[in-house]
């Protein structure tokens, strides 16, 4: 009896050392992180910045600062090699860097974007423009703000004044005039109005990333978007949301019900009503879903995205079905059959089944991208790959 008693003490003890056995194997070593692109991720040591590739070696060792502009292009989400190029700012310039950390174009400029199709939105005196990969301006510096160009155009703004007002509040009120048109690569206006007005700190970064982001709202009901698959979200002045093509046609139109638009991804958008509820339209205009998730993601090659109902977060099938859950406080997306997922302020890793594949918890974790993910333990990041081993990074 008091063997049997001496053994299951013995098999309790060893059952409570594996997750801590599993957990020592993961050695934190980073303060922050980006997300992998283009084969390279932006890691923080010591206050400064560098890149490393997924097998843990450095492509740049680390030296750049909150000076250079990472901190903040890292907020923005910014903090990644687009076509090669990554902007980083010098003596308060700013100017684009390769993956060999070489200066490709000199730091000369008050502010840049990231590039897409080949070409950079750059300011020079309070005026964008746009200049190519060989740091030639191909569209002179005239404008108020810009977009990226996808689909061969670009949202831009010119500011026409101010008009006068009056509010029994306030007194007398001012409000910026601006005209919003789509431009071509060659500067030519393709596309006008008119549309109503656009926050152009905001649309700069959200609206034209190319993506949706988590949890956010990319377009409202006061901003214009970039084309998708052929088609832009717009806002009329009379408060209208619609899809324009790229002869400024309307091709879907919307009751001011709706206060947000999605762009088209695989031939399906997304859309939010006033309940703040999000429901999935085709490019015919008919409603695949009710109003009914506070949040819905991209889907990823495994045919599921992330998507939430009373801010539980599941996944739910291209036949809009949820398959796990919703049970999560949070959740991203399925890369490699695995997602993150976050349960009891801790994260983990499911399969395309639901199940937990690791016993390892975690402060914060990312999706895995070419066979490996950021997750967070004491308060640092480390490299793991797919079989949630610890890749060791040797630190400078």
């Amino acid at each position: 009896m008091l063997r049997n008693k001496v053994l299951l003490l013995f098999v309790g003890i060893f059952l409570l050392m594996v997750p801590l056995t599993a957990q020592a194997r993961i050695v934190p070593q980073f303060d922050d992180v980006a997300t992998f692109s283009e084969g390279a991720a932006a890691v923080k040591v010591n206050g400064k910045w560098g890149f490393i590739d997924n097998a843990g070696s450095w492509l740049i060792k680390p030296q750049y600062t909150e000076e250079n502009g990472f901190d903040e292009l890292n907020k923005a989400g910014e903090l990644t090699f687009v076509e090669n190029f990554l902007p980083v700012k010098i003596q308060g310039k700013w100017g684009f860097m390769n993956r060999a950390g070489e200066m490709i174009i000199a730091a000369i400029y008050d502010d840049v974007r990231p590039f897409s199709e080949g070409l950079a939105a750059v300011a020079l005196n309070k005026k964008w423009g746009y200049m190519d990969t060989g740091g030639q301006m191909v569209i002179s510096p005239q404008f108020d703000a810009c977009g990226p160009f996808k689909e061969g155009l670009a949202l831009i703004t010119v500011d026409k004044g101010t008009v006068t007002g009056w509010s029994p509040f306030i007194g007398l009120t001012k409000k910026a005039v601006r005209e919003y048109v789509y431009v071509d690569r060659a500067g030519k206006i393709a596309i006008t109005g008119p549309f109503s007005d656009v926050v152009p700190s905001e649309w700069q970064h959200a609206i034209f990333s190319g993506a949706i982001p988590r949890r956010s709202a990319a377009i409202t009901a006061s901003k214009l978007s970039s084309f998708s698959e052929g088609l832009a979200a717009t806002r009329t002045k009379a408060g209208v949301l619609n899809f324009i093509d790229k002869q400024g046609q309307p091709v879907l139109e919307f009751n001011k019900e709706m206060i947000a638009l999605y762009p088209f991804h695989n031939d399906i958008a997304y859309l939010k009503n006033k309940d703040d509820k999000m429901l999935v339209i085709n490019k015919a205009g008919k409603r695949l879903t009710e109003a009914q998730y506070s949040f819905i993601g991209e889907y990823s090659g495994e045919g599921l995205t992330v998507a939430a109902v009373e801010n539980q977060y599941g996944y739910i099938n291209q036949s809009f079905r949820f398959i796990i859950g919703p049970k999560f406080e949070d959740a991203g997306a399925f890369f490699e059959k695995l997602a993150p997922v976050k349960e009891d302020n801790k994260w983990r890793y499911i399969d395309t089944a639901g199940k937990y594949v690791n016993t390892l918890q975690f402060e914060a974790a990312t999706d895995f991208r070419a066979g490996v993910a950021f997750v967070k333990t004491q308060g640092k990041y480390t490299l793991i790959n797919t079989q949630f081993d610890w890749i060791p990074v040797t630190l400078p």
